[in-house]
């Protein structure tokens, strides 16, 4: 979320490419450091970066075979985490992005404004992909998780920009900072109720047998 802001602002302002991938990037390792550099977020910032680096320089086929290699390199590292379902769910969502989302935005956009098709787009290719691991662990498939990542995430998107904004202003402007936290607390409680209320439509979850490999 915050890589994707900080790419359409330096796209609003015309900045070179180079600028782009340097503005980007600072985000993700910025938002790294302040998460604490666990495994799950460096795992994220690198797929995330290679992701995008590739697309900046119209590379998006080479998008694919970094996502590859990345994989394959922690593999080395520590096998074992073929077997994480944090390895199992990052690698599939970010696989399902890099694969799923150009051939959905393109059949979409024919129907639906650009920015409505992408959103869905991008959404139904992370469920997509990560729908037979969450069924295979969980016995369940969040068919609410669709809607609410559409209607939720963009409201997550601005609690996120708005609370490191806040954490920064409340050094110069503590009344000030205090304002926009409060204004985020509001938003935050919106969304945990949006969130509960598309949790409680009508066969929200969907509870399945644990399926084979087939």
């Amino acid at each position: 979320l915050l890589a994707a802001t900080a790419a359409y602002l330096s796209a609003l302002l015309r900045l070179p490419v180079r600028w782009r991938v340097v503005l980007t990037l600072g985000a993700i390792f910025l938002y790294s450091l302040l998460a604490g550099f666990v495994p799950p977020v460096i795992r994220s910032a690198a797929m995330g970066s290679l992701a995008f680096v590739a697309a900046e320089l119209g590379r998006e086929n080479d998008a694919k075979r970094l996502l590859t290699l990345t994989g394959l390199t922690m593999l080395l590292i520590n096998p074992f985490l073929l077997f994480n379902i944090s390895f199992q769910l990052s690698f599939a969502a970010t696989a399902g992005l890099v694969y799923l989302t150009p051939p959905l935005f393109a059949a979409l956009k024919k129907y639906l404004p650009q920015f409505v098709a992408m959103g869905f787009a991008v959404t139904t290719a992370a469920q997509a992909a990560t729908f037979p691991i969450t069924a295979y662990y969980f016995n369940a498939v969040s068919v609410s998780a669709l809607i609410a990542n559409i209607i939720v995430v963009p409201i997550v998107e601005i609690i996120i920009i708005g609370g490191l904004a806040a954490g920064i202003v409340a050094f110069l402007l503590p009344i000030a900072g205090r304002v926009v936290f409060a204004m985020d607390s509001l938003l935050l409680g919106g969304s945990v109720m949006l969130t509960k209320i598309i949790a409680a439509l009508p066969a929200a979850m969907v509870y399945v047998p644990t399926p084979d490999l087939a």
